[in-house]
């Protein structure tokens, strides 16, 4: 039996191009967590208007992820533009720079989600 992909690489990236994906790509992101790890600790993922908000795209703690979910504490950055290694970039200084009280670096993985394509020769630069 053979199982048909609904969505696909492509359209996100036609998705992307909407204003509102900008506000829900983290409802799609908590949805994959939710729905792919099986003990959460803890969750923390502003969607809608809250993407506006300062601070981090996301902060999750889990005791054990997977291929996509690193174990252990992370904080998530996300971002929907054409730019994405910009905005990977500039989001890694920011964070860098300033971590936030909460956030130990020696012992939380930063993790940035595209909802654009990233070519593996891209990635590995980065």
């Amino acid at each position: 039996m053979t199982h048909k992909l609904y969505i696909d690489a492509t359209d996100l990236v036609h998705w992307s191009d909407r204003t509102e994906s900008q506000s829900q790509l983290p409802n799609l992101v908590r949805s994959l967590i939710i729905g792919t790890v099986p003990k959460i600790n803890h969750i923390g993922i502003a969607a809608g208007e809250g993407v506006a908000l300062p601070g981090y795209d996301g902060v999750l703690d889990v005791d054990a992820g997977n291929a996509w979910v690193p174990d252990g504490a992370s904080v998530w950055e996300m971002g929907t533009t054409k730019d994405k290694k910009g905005k990977a970039d500039g989001d890694y200084e920011k964070r860098k720079g300033e971590p936030g009280d909460e956030v130990d670096p020696s012992e939380t993985t930063f993790v940035f989600v595209t909802s654009r394509r990233w070519r593996e020769k891209e990635k590995n630069e980065w």
